[in-house]
Parts: structure tokens; C-alpha cells; sequence
């Protein structure tokens, strides 16, 4: 089989939850938060895939590009998973736990072959609303030396969405095999 994957694509819409009531909302527009004690999920959905992605063909792995910054370079990365529109974050976390950089910088999670928990997925889920219209990925910050540090997400474009791209890793089943049988 040839591996195949899409464009990067970002968030046409985005909300935010809370881990604990303590954590900092993210504002202006949702791209910048004070880390202390930490910051809510940011949670970018509803990704477009149409035209991308064949509907048959066979999903295996996602990837997550996320271009951020902090101010004094002690905020890192603690909370990466799969979510939905519901502000649900699941399976596995993808964060490192790694200081953020003074400086924007591409961060990468997941790749080919890592399927974020999600199990087998074909290309019409991913294309196809309902599940295309829910799913997105929540991330999550907080300051590794107890003081106050902000986290800033690169802005994509004028609508706001933060710069959380994903993209879908797939191959396409060889054949012939039939998508049909006749009676």
C-alpha cells in the first residue's frame, strides 16, 4: 500500500474548558493565556477535510502542529489529547512536558502510525459530518517554575482560530476489491 497524507488544516471554530477551576481562560481572541496555576483546554474543531481524503480510504495516524510561544520560557506543555465539541478531551496524552520557547515555534505531536486512541478510522468519518464536525484536539499549558508566564498560539488568519493544524496520515486499500455486492 503507498501512504498518502493530507494538507494541514485548521479549526473552523474553537471553544475552551476548564481542568480545574482554577485554571486561566484563554482571550484575545482565544490565543493568549497566564499560566498560573495553568491554562483551560483550548479546544479548535470542526476541521475540513473534504476533498482530501477519499472515503475509502483507510486512516493510520494523525498529526498536530501547534506554532506558540511563552513570555520568560517557563510555561510548557501538559495537557495534548484528541477532543470533541462537547469540551471532552480523551485518550492518550500527547504533551511532553517540555518548556515552551521565548519565540514562535512549530510544535509537533502524534505522526503516521499514531492513531491518538481513536482505533480504526476510514477516510468517510473523517470527511463526513457528524463525526468531522466534533473533533478536534485540546491542548493545555502551565508554568514549570510556579510563577506567571503567558502562552501565546499564533492567530490563523483574520477569524482568530489559533494556529492548530492537523493533518490525517492514510493508505488506499489496493485492489480490485468490490465497495458493493450485487443480490
Amino acid at each position: 500500500m503507498s501512504r498518502y497524507v493530507t494538507n494541514w488544516q485548521n479549526a473552523g471554530s474553537q471553544s475552551q474548558f476548564p481542568l480545574l477551576g482554577t485554571d486561566n481562560q484563554w482571550s484575545n481572541p482565544p490565543r493568549q493565556a497566564s499560566d498560573n496555576p495553568a491554562t483551560w483546554y483550548l479546544n479548535p474543531f470542526q476541521y475540513n477535510f473534504s476533498g482530501q481524503i477519499p472515503n475509502d480510504a483507510i486512516v493510520k495516524g494523525l498529526e498536530v502542529q501547534v506554532i506558540l510561544k511563552s513570555t520568560s520560557g517557563t510555561a510548557k506543555d501538559v495537557g495534548v489529547k484528541f477532543s470533541n465539541d462537547s469540551n471532552t478531551a480523551y485518550g492518550p496524552n500527547h504533551a511532553t512536558n517540555s518548556v515552551l520557547p521565548t519565540v514562535f515555534t512549530s510544535w509537533y505531536y502524534g505522526g503516521d502510525g499514531d492513531m491518538w486512541g481513536l482505533g480504526e478510522l476510514s477516510g468517510s468519518q473523517i470527511v463526513n459530518p457528524p463525526w468531522s464536525t466534533v473533533f478536534g484536539i485540546a491542548v493545555r499549558y502551565q508554568d514549570s517554575a510556579g510563577g506567571t508566564d503567558t502562552v501565546f498560539i499564533e492567530q490563523h488568519g483574520p477569524s482568530g482560530t489559533p494556529w492548530i493544524s492537523i493533518r490525517w496520515y492514510y493508505d488506499m486499500p489496493t485492489g480490485p476489491f468490490p465497495t458493493h455486492f450485487n443480490t
